[in-house]
């Protein structure tokens, strides 16, 4: 259905030109508003329902991927174009002029200018979005975003330069609810009932490049690699009230951010002598570490630096193990490097362990904490204590 003031179709080049008043082009569900429309309807042999289009000015297109879910709908808006081209084959939705995606129950996300790598798959696929359908469906396969980047999404916020997206799709029984079902790690976003949201994150950072993992209708922040100005926080956690996960630094990777993930922060660039300035800075469960670069394994509940560093704690016991009235924060410096299990803290090369009232200083430190932290669970700060 094709609507304008004035309406060009040219047959043999199954050419639409549309502009003037209420323009739009409608197929199915599929709904593209624009003061200009300019369309190219795919021959038969190309075997692909999407054919390509250039609309001009401010618009919107209500695109609904999956047929056999009307109710989710990918609406984009933009104010100077969006134009549907081939990229190597493969359909490429471009937009321009601080374009808005939005997705059903998914998302939100806003840009400079913004391009969408798109992937059909035929009826009858596992991995097709709706695999019962007779129907061939479209989806992201992956995205890019450049200028003043806003990500808005339930697990996920976020403020960068430049983003770039990549989607795996899996079965929704491909895990069970809560669990890995080979290594039985929990499901950071598994909702156990409607009131509980699970964890979320926002990320702030000059280059984003994030993996997302989609399974159902739950789409979850799977792998992640920031560049640049890196501010990465955990803004709710899985219990309320538990220390969150707050990371500082000039690179970040994380690996399995849905199950027990795998953390690097970097602070000093390659090669640059490490200052107050540049020191990587990760704070988790009531504990922070601060050195040239921050390791965290959530699998292996374990955390190092190789190098000199800090850390910092509060607990309740003075250096010399005497009960206080109030938290009692220790600060401990070492020259050569730190290992920590959650339970022990092992120290190496001039350390020195300084509180409000006393201090001790070793070649080699160390210290037990009374009571285990777990890097991916919460903790009872309230009952912390260290053995030296």
């Amino acid at each position: 259905d094709a609507r304008g003031s004035r309406v060009r179709i040219t047959i043999p080049e199954r050419k639409i030109a549309l502009d003037g008043g209420d323009v739009r082009l409608t197929s199915g569900r599929n709904v593209l508003r624009a003061p200009a429309i300019f369309y190219t309807h795919p021959a038969a042999q190309e075997r692909t329902r999407l054919g390509n289009f250039l609309a001009e000015g401010a618009g919107s297109l209500d695109f609904v991927p999956n047929p056999g879910e009307p109710g989710e709908v990918l609406r984009a808006q933009w104010q100077q174009s969006v134009r549907l081209t081939r990229d190597q084959g493969k359909p490429c939705l471009w937009l321009d002029g601080r374009p808005r995606l939005a997705m059903t129950g998914r998302g939100e996300l806003v840009a400079d200018e913004m391009k969408i790598y798109l992937e059909e798959v035929a009826p009858g696929d596992g991995m097709a979005l709706n695999g019962d359908a007779d129907e061939s469906t479209v989806r992201p396969d992956r995205l890019s975003a450049i200028g003043t980047v806003i990500i808005q999404s339930p697990q996920l916020t976020g403020r960068t330069h430049e983003l770039s997206a990549w989607f795996r799709y899996h079965s929704p029984s491909a895990k069970q609810d809560g669990a890995d079902s080979e290594s039985g790690n929990r499901d950071r976003f598994a909702l156990p009932n409607e009131q509980d949201g699970g964890e979320a994150y926002d990320i702030q950072a000059d280059l984003v490049r994030l993996e997302m993992a989609l399974r159902g209708r739950r789409a979850e922040p799977a792998n992640l690699a920031c560049d640049g100005n890196v501010v990465f926080r955990e803004v709710r956690t899985k219990n309320p009230g538990e220390g969150p996960l707050v990371l500082h630094g000039q690179r970040l990777t994380v690996e399995n951010i849905d199950k027990s993930a795998r953390i690097a922060v970097l602070g000093a660039p390659e090669g640059a002598p490490a200052t107050e300035r540049n020191r990587a800075e990760m704070t988790a469960r009531g504990v922070t570490l601060l050195g040239r670069a921050v390791y965290v394994d959530e699998g292996e509940n374990r955390a190092w630096i190789d190098g000199g560093g800090e850390a910092h704690l509060k607990l309740n016991r003075d250096l010399q193990g005497q009960p206080t009235a109030s938290a009692y924060p220790v600060k401990i410096r070492w020259r050569d490097g730190l290992n920590f299990d959650g339970r022990q803290i092992q120290l190496e090369g001039d350390v020195f362990a300084e509180g409000p009232d006393d201090w001790l200083r070793s070649d080699r430190m160390v210290a037990t904490l009374t009571r285990e932290i777990d890097f991916g669970k919460s903790v009872d700060r309230s009952r912390l204590d260290l053995a030296v």
